[in-house]
């Protein structure tokens, strides 16, 4: 049994249902998937990155479906086997894509509790708290009377 290589195989089978089925198979719908995969691996540290993936993905996505009409098909399926295909291409892209997109707003809560937390730390609790609802606001307290002592410890 040959060795699979994990996203390289899959593209190669999603090109061959492509070339075999012609575009109303779908599976050029799996290419829509790279937008997703590439932000949720690089985010936005990797800005050109992503576009430059998500511009790959639409390109092969559109060359699917003007390239691979169903008359060059290289096999002539059912409409019903062509109607499965698309549904798993459609269902299968839905899936992984709202994955992706749980995962990220798991990432961005986590990190809005560690920064909660960290304000919370670092400053007394009312001004974390007042900074929170008023994130715009300068947070400023008038004292009327205050005394400021300097100091300097040696040894």
């Amino acid at each position: 049994m040959p060795l699979r290589r994990g996203g390289a195989d899959r593209r190669r089978r999603v090109c061959r249902a492509v070339l075999l089925f012609g575009r109303e198979s779908g599976n050029q719908i799996n290419y829509i998937i790279a937008a997703a995969v590439a932000f949720a691996i690089y985010g936005l540290s990797h800005f050109r990155i992503v576009v430059a993936v998500i511009a790959i993905g639409l390109i092969l996505h559109v060359a699917g479906w003007f390239l691979f009409p169903p008359e060059r098909a290289l096999f002539a399926a059912e409409p019903s086997l062509l109607a499965n295909l698309y549904i798993y291409s459609a269902a299968t892209t839905f899936c992984i894509i709202a994955l992706i997109v749980g995962y990220a707003f798991t990432v961005a809560e986590s990190a809005r509790l560690e920064a909660d937390s960290l304000l919370i730390n670092i400053l007394p609790e009312l001004i974390a708290e007042r900074l929170k609802e008023r994130p715009g606001e300068t947070v400023a307290d008038g004292v009327a009377e205050a005394s400021v002592m300097f100091s300097d410890l040696v040894g």
